[in-house]
């Protein structure tokens, strides 16, 4: 499962302007260079006999460099020292960690211990399934009433 962190500076410039600029990481686009031809019906040069084109970008590849290990203790140790190199607490996150599915369906809006703890196969379906997560941090289905994740059976249950 890749990991992409995203962030946004914020200042003002000289004339006390807010600024912002975004940034990403965890991955970046391998560009995929292709020599295209100008005509394929006569590929070559006559005088010199090489080939007749330019190299052009084509669609470009996505490529991860960070990635969520499947271990629940293992996500959670990296989280933690993702957050010990920024000004950013794990409550700040409530909300914001989201898990995007094989499809590119996304959502969730899960807290960091939800998102820490929970098995990856339980946010996919708390995803589906339109769970969400209240402002309090609270697992709710889309009735609005409280559930929570069962270890022991697997399940997301109503809370009794």
């Amino acid at each position: 499962h890749a990991l992409t962190v995203n962030g946004k500076y914020q200042g003002y410039n000289h004339a006390g302007v807010r600024m912002n600029r975004g940034w990403s990481e965890g991955w970046y686009l391998k560009p995929d260079i292709q020599f295209m031809m100008v005509n394929p019906g006569a590929p070559f040069d006559p005088e010199t006999g090489k080939p007749v084109g330019d190299y052009k970008v084509m669609r470009p590849d996505k490529v991860h460099t960070l990635f969520v290990p499947e271990d629940e203790k293992e996500r959670r140790k990296l989280f933690e020292s993702i957050l010990e190199d920024s000004d950013t607490l794990p409550e700040e996150l409530s909300g914001r960690l989201m898990y995007r599915q094989s499809d590119g369906g996304r959502g969730g809006a899960f807290t960091f211990d939800q998102f820490c703890d929970l098995p990856f196969d339980q946010l996919r379906q708390i995803q589906k399934k339109g769970y969400y997560t209240d402002s309090k941090g609270t697992l709710r289905d889309r009735e609005g009433a409280m559930v929570e994740y069962n270890r022991s059976s697997g399940k997301i249950e109503a809370i009794a």
